[in-house]
C-alpha cells in the first residue's frame, strides 16, 4: 500500500490557481461594503442623513454577524480588549456630556465607537480569500472617489472641487479636500502593496492603473497633510514590505501621476478656465505610461529605463509651457509652506480649554474654539483640526488616555497578524495605510466623517491573523 505525503501550502500561494475558491462574501461583509459606498456618496457620513443610512446598513451587518454560523465564531474574542477600551471611552463621553448638561451630545461618539468595533469584527471573521476581495472592493470605492475629485478640478465642478487660497482643490464626493486626502492616501498605499505582489500580467496592469489613479486623486487635493501622511505610510511600507517589489511597483504610478498632474495644472488656479479635455487626455496618457512602465520593468530593467526616460522627457517638455509654469507658481506660493496660522490658533485655543477642563473636558457638542490673531481679528472654529487634541478637548485627558489604549490594542492586534497574514503584501499595505491615517489624523478633523475611521477599522481587520493560516 502506498502512502502519499501531504505538503503544506505556503500562505502566500494559496488559491493562486483558483482565486475564486472561498471568495463568496457573507452578508455581513456585503452590508459593510454597502455602508462604506453609501458613506463615500453621502459626504463621508458627515451629516445626519448620511450617518443614518450608514448606521442602518451597519446594523444590518451586525444582525448578519449574529446569525452567521461559522467555525470562526470565536474570532470575536480577538477584539475583546479593544472593545473594552471602546466601551470605557463611550462611558467617558457620556459622563463628560452629562457633566456639561448636554447628554445627547455623546450619541455620535458612542455610535461611531460601536460601529468601529463592529467593522473590525466583520472583517476579522473573513477567510483569506474573502479579505483579498474586500481589499480590492475598498480600492474600487476609493478609485471612484479619487476620479470624481480629479474631474471636479479639471471641469471646475463644485462640490467635487472647491476653491481654497485661490486654487481649485479636489474635494471628491466627500466635498472636503483634506478629508479626501485622508481617505485616499491609505487606499493608495494599500493598492501599491497589492500591485507589488501581482503575478499575472493582466492583474499587474489593472492594479497599476488603479494605483496611478489613486495617486492622482490624492495629489489633486493639494493637501500638505496628505503629502506627509503618504511619506510616513511609504516609509512604513518599505519597512514592513518587500522593498524591491514595492520600488518596482512604484515607478509606473509615480511617472503616470506626474503626467496626469501636468495636464491638470492649467485648471488649478482659481482664475483659470477649465481644461477638461487636456486634463482627461493627460490622465489617460498617465495611466497608459504607468502600465507600459510596469510591463517593461517586468520584462527587463533596460526597457523600463527607456520608458521612464521618455516619460520624464515628455513631462519636462510640458514643463516648458508658459501656462504650466505659471500654474505651478500659483500652486507653490500658498501650498509649499509649513505655516498655518489657523492651525496654530486652533491648537492654542484647544490647549487652553483642556487646561480649564483637564479630566472630562468640555463635553461633546457644538461648542466652538475662539482665538485672536496678531492683528486682533477674533476667529472661531468647531474643530481643533487634530483629532487627538479634539478628544482631549471634548472628553478630557481621561478620554485621551482611553483612546490611546484602544488604538494601542488595535495596533497590537494588527502586529500579531504578521505571523499568519492573508498575504504579506496585504498585511504591509494595511499597516502602511493605518500609519498614514494616524498621521493625517494629527492634521485635520477626519474622524467627524465616519467613512474615514471605519475605513481604518477595515484596514485593522485586514491586518489581523487569518485562522486558516494559523491551523
Amino acid at each position: 500500500m502506498s502512502h502519499t505525503a501531504t505538503v503544506p501550502t505556503p500562505p502566500d500561494v494559496l488559491d493562486v490557481e483558483h482565486p475564486t475558491h472561498g471568495a463568496g462574501l457573507p452578508l455581513s461583509a456585503l452590508l459593510l461594503l454597502a455602508a462604506l459606498t453609501a458613506g463615500t456618496r453621502a459626504q463621508g457620513g458627515f451629516y445626519p442623513s448620511g450617518q443614518l443610512l450608514m448606521g442602518v446598513l451597519l446594523a444590518g451587518a451586525g444582525c448578519a454577524v449574529l446569525l452567521q454560523r461559522t467555525r470562526r465564531a470565536h474570532s470575536a474574542t480577538r477584539i475583546v480588549v479593544p472593545a473594552v477600551f471602546a466601551l470605557a471611552l463611550s462611558v467617558c463621553a457620556i459622563a463628560s456630556a452629562v457633566t456639561a448638561h448636554r447628554p445627547r451630545g455623546a450619541f455620535p461618539e458612542v455610535a461611531l465607537l460601536a460601529a468601529s468595533m463592529l467593522t473590525v469584527l466583520v472583517v476579522v471573521r473573513l477567510n483569506r480569500v474573502q479579505r483579498l476581495v474586500v481589499a480590492d472592493a475598498l480600492v474600487v470605492i476609493g478609485l471612484a472617489a479619487g476620479v470624481s475629485g480629479f474631474v471636479g478640478v479639471a471641469a471646475h465642478v463644485a462640490p467635487l472641487a472647491h476653491v481654497d487660497e485661490n486654487l481649485w482643490r479636489a474635494a471628491t464626493t466627500l466635498t472636503y479636500a483634506n478629508a479626501a486626502a485622508g481617505f485616499l492616501v491609505p487606499l493608495a498605499l494599500l493598492s501599491l502593496a497589492r500591485t507589488a505582489e501581482s503575478r499575472a500580467s493582466r492583474e499587474l496592469m489593472l492594479r497599476t492603473a488603479a494605483t496611478t489613479a489613486l495617486f492622482v486623486g490624492a495629489a489633486s487635493t493639494l493637501s500638505r497633510g496628505g503629502v506627509l501622511a503618504f511619506a510616513v505610510g511609504l516609509v512604513a511600507l518599505a519597512i514592513f514590505g518587500n522593498r524591491r517589489a514595492i520600488a518596482r511597483a512604484l515607478v509606473g504610478p509615480a511617472i503616470g501621476c506626474c503626467i496626469a498632474l501636468a495636464g491638470l495644472l492649467p485648471s488649478v488656479p482659481g482664475a483659470s478656465r477649465a481644461h477638461l479635455v487636456i486634463a482627461g487626455l493627460a490622465f489617460v496618457a498617465g495611466i497608459g505610461v504607468a502600465c507600459a512602465a510596469a510591463a517593461s520593468l517586468r520584462r527587463s530593467r533596460r526597457a523600463a529605463a527607456v520608458v521612464g526616460v521618455v516619460a520624464l522627457v515628455a513631462v519636462a517638455i510640458m514643463g516648458l509651457s508658459a501656462p504650466l509654469r505659471h500654474a505651478a507658481t500659483d500652486v507653490a506660493h500658498p501650498r509649499v509652506t509649513t505655516a498655518s496660522s489657523d492651525r496654530a490658533g486652533e491648537s492654542s485655543a484647544a490647549l487652553h480649554e483642556i487646561g480649564r477642563h483637564p479630566l472630562l473636558g468640555t463635553g461633546p457638542g457644538r461648542q466652538t474654539l475662539q482665538w485672536a490673531s496678531t492683528d486682533g481679528t477674533v476667529s472661531f472654529d468647531r474643530y481643533a483640526h487634530d483629532e487627538y487634541l479634539q478628544v482631549a478637548w471634548k472628553c478630557g485627558l481621561i478620554g485621551l488616555a482611553l483612546l490611546s489604549a484602544m488604538l494601542f490594542s488595535l495596533a497590537r492586534l494588527a502586529k500579531r497578524g504578521r505571523r499568519a497574514p492573508a498575504t504579506s503584501g496585504l498585511w504591509a499595505g494595511a499597516v502602511a495605510g493605518l500609519c498614514a491615517l494616524a498621521t493625517a489624523s494629527c492634521l485635520d478633523f477626519l474622524w467627524h466623517l465616519p467613512l474615514i475611521p471605519l475605513t481604518g477599522m477595515v484596514l485593522v481587520g485586514l491586518a489581523t491573523t487569518t485562522e486558516e493560516n494559523q491551523s
